[in-house]
């Protein structure tokens, strides 16, 4: 019975952090491809502790492409500047987030980058509201944008 109230509770959580990303509430980034690179300075999104997601549009069409976690910016450095933890460059044959993203501007997608933060997390719950709403912005991305291939890989 407990296991059961504590899904229905991540399950709650996730929709209401994809929801808010999906609002005019969240002060989304506008991520521009420039030279080649993604342009700007990420210095504030590289501390940031919670959840984070990729929001795809086009054509007034909009959901979540990615979510992830966050502690200290390790996996969002990855995928906004191509470098990997010990500050190497990740090969650009590889298929990863930063390539995606990349790939997405050129094609003319608008790519929002979506912050999503509580002192309340700690690293469990984060991990299963993450899941949680990987597995609900997979869905809903898909309906929302069937000629793109999901950015969500693995949950």
């Amino acid at each position: 019975m407990k296991i059961q109230q504590i899904s229905i509770l991540v399950d709650e959580v996730a929709r209401e952090v994809l929801e808010f990303f999906l609002s005019n509430a969240c002060l989304a980034r506008q991520l521009e491809y420039v030279s080649n690179k993604l342009s700007g300075d990420f210095t504030r999104e590289f501390c940031h502790c919670g959840l984070y997601g990729f929001r795809l549009s086009k054509d007034r069409r909009s959901a979540i492409a990615y979510v992830g976690k966050s502690v200290r910016g390790g996996r969002l450095r990855d995928h906004l500047t191509c470098l990997k933890r010990n500050g190497e460059l990740r090969s650009t044959s590889n298929n990863n987030k930063y390539k995606v993203i990349c790939d997405a501007l050129e094609k003319g997608y608008g790519v929002d980058l979506c912050l999503y933060q509580s002192d309340k997390f700690n690293k469990s719950s984060l991990s299963a509201i993450e899941i949680s709403a990987q597995e609900a912005a997979l869905i809903k991305f898909s309906r929302e944008f069937p000629e793109v291939s999901p950015w969500i890989k693995r949950i």
